[in-house]
């Protein structure tokens, strides 16, 4: 659980921020409630996975399960608007929150492999 912990913010919130400075995806792991994710929401996180969005699903039922995740996220993230990213920042591309475990995402270049962590 993140939201709550200061120490774990602040460690999440400079490594999102970070990250987002050098031009990288970020992609938060292990998200197991609501509280988290909309803690990663507000720090602008690209990308989250874990049990708390879905579980590990075979991939001929990939379409249908995300779809089904998409579909309740306005109300489980709330109404309100994610906070606007500071002025001397580039802006980000939407997040995509609802992305199950496994999948992959296209990165802004057009290249789709996964983040090796700086390795």
């Amino acid at each position: 659980m993140l939201h709550g912990n200061e120490a774990s913010e602040a460690i999440v919130r400079s490594v999102v921020e970070l990250s987002q400075r050098l031009g990288l995806s970020v992609v938060a792991e292990g998200i197991e409630d609501d509280a988290t994710l909309l803690t990663l929401r507000d720090m602008r996180c690209d990308l989250a996975q874990g049990y708390g969005i879905a579980r590990p699903v075979p991939p001929e039922r990939l379409s249908a399960v995300t779809q089904e995740i998409r579909e309740p996220l306005p109300s489980r993230l709330g109404a309100r608007p994610a906070r606007p990213a500071p002025a001397a920042q580039v802006p980000q591309p939407a997040p995509s929150w609802a992305v199950p475990h496994g999948a992959r995402r296209t990165r802004p270049n057009g290249g789709n492999q996964p983040s090796t962590g700086g390795r």
